[in-house]
């Protein structure tokens, strides 16, 4: 990670959202707070969405919301889309978004496999009530399920202590 590359989270030399999450963080704003101090004191509204976006570069600030957002900063546009204004800062928020990013696919997977797993369980109990119990298929399949019943327990616990984050922006 030593050889971070500030053009790696920003479209060409564009450096406004990784600027803005920068400024934003150092302030100890979150983005709800900054979007209502934007437009409180300078009448500018945003959605979150737009926010989030602008801030990890998949989109571009509104010329309007450029100037607004520099100006709420004491900075210029140039100054935020020019050159990153703390490489460090930048690097640490390139290694919590790839964190955050992992930290989803994680959460996803677990849900994914609780619910694979449950109808799995729930289609053992309609064949084995229909009586096919002698059938090697299914000791196969209660074999397999017994066997990944642990992976379940823990995909349960994370999901209990990560539901809370589990809606990100």
């Amino acid at each position: 990670m030593d050889g971070f590359n500030p053009m790696d989270r920003a479209p060409k030399d564009d450096f406004f959202g990784l600027n803005l999450q920068i400024l934003r963080t150092a302030t100890g704003m979150s983005r709800s707070q900054f979007l209502e101090a934007m437009n409180r004191y300078l009448g500018v509204e945003m959605h979150a969405t737009s926010l989030r976006r602008i801030e990890i570069g998949e989109q571009q600030a509104k010329a309007t919301e450029a100037v607004a957002i520099a100006h709420f900063f004491g900075k210029t546009v140039e100054e935020l889309v020019g050159k990153p204004l703390d490489p460090e800062a930048a690097r640490r928020l390139k290694l919590r978004d790839a964190l955050a990013s992992d930290y989803h696919e994680v959460y996803t997977t677990a849900r994914e496999f609780r619910e694979t797993y449950g109808e799995a369980r729930r289609l053992l109990k309609e064949m084995s009530e229909v009586d096919i119990a002698k059938d090697s298929l299914l000791k196969e399949i209660q074999a397999a399920l017994e066997h990944h019943k642990a992976h379940d327990e823990m995909c349960r616990r994370l999901i209990g202590m990560w539901e809370p984050y589990s809606r990100r922006g």
